[in-house]
């Protein structure tokens, strides 16, 4: 928690997943809605301007923190899975494909965080040049 690329990443993204989460645990519709991940991103990418490699860092460590809800909707598969009657052998194939479609959900919301913090520092670098210099004030 010293590393100051950690503090902003961990609340943006527990934030981000609260919110992801409370709508997924609400809706019918059994679909997570990561805009949220990607808006952490973009204030990331604001926050840390001038330093590209660290909102890039910042902007990724924030969609895995956001990528919560996916592991909750994994459980979810989980307990159906073994909730079946069926061979073992197509346990351990839905198992697998689980696992798979997890680690592209939690990769996916690690390109959201990084995209959008990559859009941040470039709007406000953009944002930067219509600021008033203090210089001589």
């Amino acid at each position: 928690m010293t590393d100051d690329a950690w503090r902003y990443p961990l609340l943006a993204g527990l934030v981000s997943a609260s919110y992801t989460g409370f709508h997924y645990w609400q809706s019918s519709s059994n679909v997570l809605h990561m805009e949220a991940v990607f808006v952490a991103g973009l204030l990331g990418g604001v926050l840390y301007h001038g330093r590209e490699a660290e909102s890039r860092r910042v902007g990724l460590r924030t969609g895995v923190v956001s990528a919560l809800p996916v592991l909750w909707k994994s459980l979810d598969a989980f307990t159906a899975i073994f909730s079946f009657t069926q061979p073992a052998w197509f346990s351990v194939v839905q198992v697998v494909l689980v696992l798979a479609l997890t680690g592209f959900g939690v990769a996916l919301s690690a390109l959201l965080g990084m995209g959008g913090a990559l859009l941040g520092e470039w709007l406000a670098g953009k944002i930067d040049g219509f600021r008033p210099s203090a210089v001589g004030n």
